[in-house]
């Protein structure tokens, strides 16, 4: 995987985040003298109603239409 890959892959991941949820946080994870590290961000529904839930859930298990499958 490159760099423009991953940017891509990002960017969509962000332009399919739904109405009913906001980047609460976004960090970097990594572990002293390891060699690899994580971006992590962080997407919280706004108004927990079993809808938006539900929403939410069913774009992220679908997240860009690639062999993902069922990651939460």
């Amino acid at each position: 995987m490159d760099k423009e890959k991953v940017k891509k892959m990002l960017c969509e991941a962000i332009d399919n985040i739904p109405e009913c949820a906001d980047v609460e946080d976004c960090y970097t994870e990594y572990s002293y003298g390891d060699c690899k590290a994580y971006i992590k961000t962080v997407i919280k529904v706004k108004d927990e109603t079993e809808d938006n839930k539900i929403k939410f859930h069913d774009i992220a298990h679908n997240a860009f239409n690639t062999d993902m499958g069922f990651i939460s």
